[in-house]
């Protein structure tokens, strides 16, 4: 699956995607966050480190990762976490762990 369009909400406090098989998902900016694989994330995470992601976080921006991810913005700083079109479709499924496994 490949999105057709992804676009901030008003607020910024969510991606809206929508897919080319015509299906249309809400992602909110603290899910997406709290999913991050980033290296640094990744780190804190193991150190047990990792601070809770507040529910209110919003999205900077959002740009194009070649023809097959996303990079997401926030507002906390948190600029390094990848997300490939089949972890976002994951997400919105509801198939990944808090732990993003």
């Amino acid at each position: 699956m490949k999105p057709t369009r992804i676009a901030l909400t008003p607020e910024r406090d969510a991606l809206v995607v929508s897919w080319d098989d015509g299906r249309s998902d809400r992602l909110a900016a603290w899910r997406l966050r709290e999913e991050s694989r980033a290296a640094g994330a990744l780190r804190a995470e193991i150190d047990g480190t990792a601070a809770p992601v507040p529910r209110d976080l919003t999205i900077v921006d959002v740009q194009l990762v070649g023809s097959y991810a996303i990079t997401v913005f926030f507002a906390d700083g948190h600029d390094r976490a990848i997300y490939p079109w089949s972890m976002l479709r994951r997400l919105a499924a509801g198939e990944m762990s808090p732990a993003g496994n």
